[in-house]
């Protein structure tokens, strides 16, 4: 449980997880309204006694506990807040614009949602085609009402914009484990600059979940897209295999299809690898101790998140590195495996074998050791 002072002598409590963009609602509309509170987080693989006695009909997160009342729901807890906490409004006096904040809202998870998450996330071939599609005629709607306006509530942050603000917190990184980009400055102009101006808003940014989605969901969609690769009937289920990352959040994930890799980045600073092939990490750097020559620039600097990653598809083994601190860096992804032995050994085959490396195709099934030990050595390499 993280306990915050509550000044007002009052019991609020937030029983929420971390990856949940229900309960994360709950969260932006409480510090909107400077409302100190407890939060309890839940473990949905196992819940707790007093989760399941405060929602005993859905049995999920977010629950609201004030003064010993219960409220379950997330825009229905919104709407709680905002009665209860007057200040810093989340809807207009206007009845007919309230009705309007709510009709978006609701619109939000009932079409919105279901379409990119369940139309476009969780579906593959065809039925991923049509999900797009109906995504982005959705998109449609919200970009005509954003329009002209900086938030779905005018100049202030209000209940809609907390209502979608998962899009500009979750939308980036399921995009780019996916491989789809649904709302670019292209198409959605105007939707795109809502969600840089909601994820930049003092509240929205300091109150970000150091882990922002749930690696059994990050498992799921980066196993769908390496599902022939690996050979895993999925079925619509989560599978068994998840990657766990030893860092205490997930900021960004990047993927290779040419290496077959997926590097996540930290808000430790670390960069963790992933062998889609072998199903495991293969190591795990501190990104701020790595700065090369110009590591005398890196000191000092401490819990650096990495913001951004990108592998070079042209056949090398660089990646960028982009931190929080505004540093830059490009390392190699083959330290990750740490030895040079693999490649010495094909130097010292080719040398037996009485065959120049360059001549050599050698077909392997490891990675780490039969490609880019291989590839070290001059080789061609195979999977």
């Amino acid at each position: 449980m993280d306990k915050m002072k509550n000044s007002m002598a009052e019991e609020i409590k937030v029983f929420r997880s971390w990856s949940s963009r229900f309960a994360l609602r709950i969260i932006w509309a409480l510090k909107l309204k400077g409302v100190e509170f407890d939060t309890v987080y839940e473990d949905l693989t196992n819940k707790s006694p007093l989760l399941l006695q405060y929602n005993p009909i859905h049995k999920k997160v977010p629950v609201l506990v004030h003064n010993g009342k219960v409220i379950c729901e997330s825009l229905v807890i919104l709407e709680y807040i905002d009665e209860t906490w007057k200040q810093n409004p989340l809807l207009p006096e206007d009845p007919h614009q309230q009705a309007n904040a709510r009709f978006w809202a609701k619109f939000g998870d009932d079409k919105v949602l279901q379409s990119i998450w369940g139309g476009v996330f969780l579906k593959e071939g065809k039925e991923q085609e049509e999900g797009v599609a109906a995504s982005m005629e959705n998109l449609k709607y919200l970009e005509e009402e954003i329009r002209r306006k900086k938030f779905f509530g005018g100049e202030t942050i209000g209940l809609a914009d907390i209502a979608l603000g998962w899009l500009a917190h979750y939308l980036d990184i399921f995009e780019e484990i996916v491989g789809l980009k649904l709302i670019d400055q292209e198409k959605f102009p105007s939707l795109a600059a809502w969600k840089q101006e909601f994820a930049n808003a003092p509240i929205i940014h300091r109150s970000k979940s150091p882990l922002i989605v749930d690696p059994a969901i990050v498992s799921f969609l980066l196993l769908k897209q390496y599902r022939d690769q690996l050979e895993i009937p999925l079925n619509g289920q989560t599978p068994e295999f998840q990657l766990r990352t030893q860092s205490p959040g997930l900021n960004v994930v990047c993927r290779s299809k040419l290496h077959g890799l997926v590097v996540c980045g930290g808000g430790d600073g670390a960069v963790e690898c992933f062998d889609m092939r072998t199903k495991s990490s293969i190591g795990r750097i501190n990104a701020v101790e790595h700065g090369g020559d110009n590591n005398e620039e890196w000191e000092g600097i401490k819990d650096m998140d990495v913001t951004a990653l990108k592998i070079d598809e042209d056949g090398g083994f660089t990646m960028a590195v982009e931190s929080s601190g505004g540093k830059n860096l490009i390392i190699c992804i083959k330290c990750f495996a740490f030895s040079d032995i693999p490649m010495i050994i094909f130097l010292k085959a080719c040398e037996l074998l009485k065959v120049k490396p360059e001549d050599v195709v050698h077909a392997g099934d490891d990675r780490r050791n039969d490609i880019w030990g291989a590839r070290d050595a001059g080789c061609d390499a195979r999977l």
